[in-house]
């Protein structure tokens, strides 16, 4: 599947040829302790309802940077017959699961080899409730990251977020419907959403810096190392703009408000209480004032 065609119509161009590098520089950047010592996760159920259906399959990958250092997969025993549409989409039968550990012992299990790890899964709400549904599954883990929210937040211009058509795109291992067909996809797709998070923290870095040069003119370099507590009370205090010396005043003054920033709402105000086009004599005496 070409990049073209798995985003949405009107993206730019440079976002494209962003997206086309992900899978190949996500086989080398390292991303330090984000990385280490994480649980990648995928139940199969009886279906969608954790009122109404079991867990019948459970699979988790440790990795450890770019590799997969230990497994677990087990199938588990439900109460209820696997309906045949189940069947149908993940191959799993009742003859499988018929010698299978319950599902309190294989949750267990579970949280033996978790250890309290960060855990990953695609959609997790939907794998984390039939895990805490069953006893002691909230042992499992405190902390469950969601892939699909996350993709959507990285990579927003992409047609669909479904774990199989990135997997396709980026030239992960196929999703089969499979717990630990599904794992081994999501390890790949896992890799290239931190290189998408770390390209958009940087633009977002680089529209920041922008926005304050824009926004803030002359002080931008100041501004930049304020404390954050510091940066909100000026941004929220507009009658602290008339304190300042002469070229902040006329640049606070005469500055357009393209910009959606809260410093473009303290500008507004600062309109309120001083002309749109300051004169000399106001500006002495603004510097008289203080």
């Amino acid at each position: 599947m070409l990049i073209e065609d798995a985003v949405s119509p009107g993206t730019p161009q440079f976002v494209i040829d962003s997206y086309a590098t992900l899978a190949e520089r996500a086989k080398t950047q390292s991303f330090g302790l984000i990385e280490e010592d994480v649980i990648v996760l995928d139940t199969e159920t009886t279906g969608l309802s954790v009122q109404d259906n079991e867990l019948i399959e459970i699979s988790a990958a440790r990795l450890s940077g770019r590799e997969v250092i230990d497994r677990f997969d087990t199938f588990v025993h439900p109460k209820q017959l696997i309906p045949a549409e189940i069947t149908e989409l993940t191959s799993i039968t009742n003859a499988d699961v018929v010698d299978a550990p319950s599902a309190v012992d294989a949750v267990a299990a579970l949280a033996d080899f978790v250890g309290g790890c960060p855990v990953i899964a695609h959609n997790a709400t939907f794998d984390r409730s039939f895990i805490e549904s069953v006893k002691g599954g909230v042992n499992v883990s405190d902390i469950w990251i969601d892939s699909l929210a996350l993709s959507r937040i990285a990579l927003p211009r992409l047609a669909s977020h479904k774990l199989s058509f990135m997997a396709d795109l980026f030239g992960c291992d196929s999703v089969s419907h499979r717990a630990n067909a599904d794992v081994d996809a999501l390890c790949g797709v896992w890799r290239v959403l931190l290189v998408a998070l770390t390209d958009l923290l940087r633009a977002l870095w680089r529209a920041w810096r922008t926005c304050t040069r824009t926004c803030l003119g002359p002080i931008a370099p100041f501004f930049l190392f304020w404390p954050a507590r510091t940066r909100v009370r000026y941004f929220r205090s507009a009658p602290l703009v008339l304190t300042c010396s002469r070229p902040i005043v006329q640049t606070i003054a005469l500055m357009r408000t393209s910009c959606r920033s809260l410093r473009c709402r303290a500008v507004k105000r600062s309109r309120r209480i001083m002309p749109r086009w300051p004169s000399q004599s106001h500006v002495s005496h603004v510097r008289a004032a203080r």
